[in-house]
Order: C-alpha cells, then sequence, then structure tokens
C-alpha cells in the first residue's frame, strides 16, 4: 500500500494530502503544510487492514474514555463489550456478518429501543475505526 503525500493543487494554491479516502486540505504554505502533514500522520492509529475485531473495539473504548464524558463511556461499554463477549477473541472483522449482531441480539433478548442503542453501539465502533 502506498503511503499517502501531500500535493500542491495549482487551481486553489493549496496543498492537500488523501489518507483512506478523505482529502485534507493542508493550506496555502508548503512549509506549513509538511508541518501539518507530519501533525496528522502523528495522530493516525494504525489498525491494520484486517485486524482481530476485539482488538478493535478495545481501542474504541479507550478512546471514548479518554474523548467522551463518563456516562457515554459507560454506555458504550454496555454494548461494545457485550458484543465483543459474544463474537470472541479470535474473528477478525473481515470474518463479521450481519448475522452476528441479530444472533447477540436475539441472544440478550433486546428489542426495540434497547436493540436500537446496541447496534448503534457496536457501528460507531466500527466507523470510528474507519474514520
Amino acid at each position: 500500500m502506498r503511503r499517502a503525500k501531500p500535493w500542491f493543487r495549482q487551481q486553489t494554491k493549496t496543498w492537500y494530502v488523501q489518507i483512506n479516502g478523505t482529502k485534507y486540505n493542508l493550506g496555502f504554505d508548503k512549509t506549513s503544510a509538511y508541518e501539518e502533514y507530519d501533525a496528522l500522520m502523528a495522530n493516525r492509529s494504525e489498525i491494520g487492514t484486517n485486524p482481530i475485531a476485539i482488538e478493535l473495539l478495545d481501542r474504541f473504548l479507550d478512546w471514548v474514555e479518554k474523548n467522551l464524558k463518563p456516562t457515554s463511556f459507560d454506555w458504550y461499554k454496555r454494548f461494545v463489550c457485550s458484543f465483543g463477549a459474544y463474537i470472541g477473541k479470535r474473528i477478525r472483522t473481515r470474518q463479521l456478518k450481519s448475522h452476528h449482531v441479530t444472533d447477540w441480539l436475539a441472544k440478550n433478548g433486546w428489542k426495540g429501543s434497547t436493540a436500537n442503542c446496541a447496534v448503534r453501539a457496536v457501528k460507531r465502533a466500527f466507523n470510528w475505526a474507519v474514520a
């Protein structure tokens, strides 16, 4: 996989970089653009292309604990830890299918708004990893 590098767009006289499909505006000055690029790359957490799902969920909970309120952390932890325990320690993210979630919901007997909250929490974890 190629490493993302900044490029200059002549039409806008601006430096950009594209990382995982997202384009970032780095500014007009080349020196400050490369400083911004270095900061972006330093803050990226390399998870890999097919991590073990439970590791990804653990990293998401670490992020939630550092960046959100304690009540939000408790809310996410309830559902994300439950899902992690259900899928086990060996399944990789690309092996996950929708039946894993529906079976997990059925096992816990969650319906209605509780099921919606559970799915929302798990989806947020995986969307966080993609972003």
